[in-house]
């Protein structure tokens, strides 16, 4: 017969395991993690947990990326993750989808950048297609905030950040990048794309996600992709009736994926 380890005994020794390494200055990664600079990401990330391998693991040019953005403080791994900000696979699926989009005419649009963790990966995967990012650099402003975002604590959160920031993050890719640096709707009446080849949408409010969705519309490429982030996370029910609402109106679907996050096409149902 098979004899059992109760599970007390397990986490007792898993316990005195960790920190007997951590004593000798060692850390005990997950199975399967990537490990970049002594910090690792798993799969266990976003309420997600899998048993496939991620094709993240095996890109190599992704790793790189995800080298950068630690060495810059633009991404801190499961840390990050903890506090609900961008994790590995949401930065690798952001790049996946530039590279989709390398086939349809059009730039790349990022709507809240943060410190640029995403469009970094997104300019690493495309290469060539510029992209122009729209934030205020300073953090959710109280403008447009509804009283649900303002009891949930998004007002003023995502504040450790700034454009100068952004670019140096960002200098590899210096002739590629387009800075709007203020409140929406104010920077959609700079100069800006005049053709969309993909878009993440990450701006936590549904007043701006509206506006800049509802101005994008007209100039997002056939086939384009929508990316929109923190879709189905408690706290942005708002913002979450506001993209259904208006895509159904459009006529698009947005697809759900076990992330929290959404892709709309840019094809008619």
């Amino acid at each position: 017969m098979k004899r059992l380890i109760p599970n007390s005994i397990k986490d007792l020794l898993k316990r005195m395991i960790n920190r007997g390494l951590t004593t000798a200055g060692w850390k005990l990664a997950p199975f399967g993690s990537i490990v970049v600079d002594g910090q690792w990401y798993d799969g266990s990330i976003d309420g997600v947990v899998s048993k496939h391998r991620s094709p993240a693991l095996d890109d190599a040019d992704f790793k790189r990326a995800i080298q950068h953005l630690c060495q810059r403080n633009a991404f801190l791994g499961l840390d990050q993750a903890v506090r609900g900000e961008t994790t590995m696979h949401r930065l690798h699926l952001a790049g996946q989808l530039a590279r989709l989009s390398m086939g349809i005419e059009g730039d790349l649009v990022e709507f809240g950048t943060f410190r640029g963790a995403t469009a970094y990966c997104m300019l690493n995967a495309t290469k060539e297609k510029s992209i122009y990012l729209y934030d205020t650099f300073s953090g959710i402003p109280e403008h447009g905030v509804t009283d649900h975002e303002r009891a949930v604590g998004l007002l003023g959160s995502f504040q450790d950040t700034s454009a100068d920031f952004v670019r140096e993050n960002l200098s590899t890719f210096a002739d590629r990048i387009h800075i709007r640096e203020g409140l929406i709707p104010d920077t959609l009446n700079q100069p800006g794309p005049t053709n969309i080849a993909m878009m993440h949408v990450d701006l936590n409010l549904v007043k701006p996600t509206l506006q800049a969705i509802q101005w994008a519309f007209p100039r997002w490429a056939s086939g384009g992709i929508c990316l929109l982030d923190d879709y189905l996370w408690d706290g942005y029910e708002d913002q979450r009736a506001g993209v259904e609402r208006f895509f159904a109106e459009q006529q698009r679907s947005i697809i759900a994926l076990p992330t929290g996050q959404g892709i709309v096409f840019n094809i008619t149902n």
